[in-house]
C-alpha cells in the first residue's frame, strides 16, 4: 500500500482527503515500511533539494515506531530522500540529512545532522551517521557497507569500496577512501587521519593526529598518534612497540616511521622513500654524501630502529 492511498474491497486506490500537502512516490514493493510492515512516511510536497541532478524529498513520519531507543512520532518531520528506496525497516533520517542514488538505510541506522549518504552506500542494524560526515560510494564498482554499532560524524567523509563494523567510531576531519578498507572492533578513527587503499583496522585500535594508513596495512590494537605513515606490508598486532616514529629529522625536517611487517622484516618510511633498514641506509649514503651531520643522524635512527626490533 502506498503512503498517501487507501486500498478499496477491489484493491484499487484513491487518494485519501487528508493528503493535500503529500504526494506520493512510484510504487517500491513494500520500501518505506517499518518492520510491521506499515507503511511509515509520506514525501513532503514543495519541501525538497537539489543535489547533484538527484531531488530529495523531506519525509514525515505517519505511523509511531521506535528506532533503537528512540521513537519516531506521527507528525514528526525527518530529513531529505530521493525515494522510497533509500529508506527501510526501523530506520530514520532526521534533520537536514540526506539520502539519495541507490543508498539503503536499514534496520534501526540512523542519519541525522548535517549528514550525506550517497551512491551504493549501505547503512544497517544500529549504526549511526551525523554530524557533517559525508559517505559517497559514487563509483559504479564502489560499495561502503556500515553496520552493527558504527558511528561517524564530525566531518569524517567515506568512500570507494569500504566497510565499517562492530562498535567502530569515525570522527574529526578522518578520510577513508579504499578499495577495500576494513575498519571493525571497536577501532577509533579520529582527527586528521587518512585510510586508504586496503587497509585493515581491528581491535582496541585507536588512530589520531595526521596519521596515515595505506596500501594493504594490517592494524590490530593500540595507540598511533601523531603522523606516522604506514604502508605496504604494515603489520601491529600487539600495540605500539610495533612501530617507532621520529619527527623534525634529516635535512627536511620530516618524520620517519618504521614498523613491522606481516613479511617478518621492517620497513622504513619518510618522505618518498618506502623500503627496508638496509635500502634505507644505502639511500642515506647517495643522498647525503656530503652533508655528514644529516647522514651521523639517520644512521643513529637506524641503530634505534634496529634495537625496538631486537634485530
Amino acid at each position: 500500500q502506498l503512503v498517501g492511498e487507501v486500498a478499496d474491497m477491489d484493491g484499487e486506490a484513491e487518494m485519501s482527503p487528508e493528503d493535500d500537502e503529500l504526494y506520493d512516490a512510484d510504487d517500491t514493493d513494500g520500501e518505506g515500511v517499518n518492520k510491521e510492515g506499515e507503511c511509515k512516511f509520506e514525501f513532503i510536497e514543495d519541501d525538497t533539494k537539489e543535489i547533484d541532478g538527484h531531488t530529495l524529498h523531506r519525509i514525515k513520519c505517519i505511523t509511531e515506531f521506535c528506532n533503537q531507543e528512540e521513537t519516531i512520532h506521527v507528525g514528526d518531520v525527518g530529513g531529505y530522500i530521493e525515494k522510497r528506496e533509500n529508506l527501510s525497516d526501523n530506520a530514520w533520517v532526521y534533520n537536514n540529512a540526506m539520502v539519495y542514488g541507490d543508498a539503503v538505510i536499514l534496520n534501526s541506522a540512523l542519519v541525522r545532522d548535517n549528514a550525506v549518504v550517497y551512491g551504493n552506500a549501505v547503512v544497517d542494524d544500529k549504526a549511526f551517521i551525523g554530524g557533517n560526515a559525508k559517505v559517497l560510494a559514487d563509483n559504479i564498482n564502489d560499495k561502503i557497507i556500515i553496520t552493527d554499532n558504527s558511528t561517524i560524524t564530525g566531518n569524517a567523509g567515506v568512500m570507494g569500496k569500504v566497510v565499517i563494523a562492530h562498535n567502530a567510531i569515525i570522527t574529526g576531519n578522518a578520510v577513508i577512501k579504499g578499495d577495500g578498507v576494513e575498519i571493525k572492533g571497536d577501532a577509533q578513527i579520529l582527527d586528521n587521519v587518512q585510510i586508504v587503499s586496503q587497509a585493515t583496522i581491528r581491535g582496541n585500535t585507536t588512530i589520531s593526529g595526521n596519521a596515515i594508513i595505506a596500501g594493504d596495512a594490517h592494524i590490530r590494537g593500540g595507540y598511533i598518534q601523531g603522523r606516522p605513515f604506514f604502508g605496504d606490508g604494515c603489520y601491529i598486532a600487539e600495540g605500539t612497540r610495533d612501530y617507532i616514529v621520529f619527527e623534525n629529522v634529516g635535512s627536511r625536517l620530516d618524520v620517519l616511521t618504521a614498523y613491522k611487517t606481516k613479511y617478518g622484516g621492517v620497513r622504513i618510511s619518510t618522505g618518498c622513500f618506502l623500503g627496508s633498514i638496509d635500502e634505507f641506509k644505502k639511500a642515506v649514503e647517495k643522498t647525503h654524501e656530503k652533508n655528514e651531520k644529516v647522514k651521523k643522524e639517520y644512521f643513529y635512527i637506524i641503530d634505534i630502529i634496529k634495537n625496538r626490533f631486537d634485530l
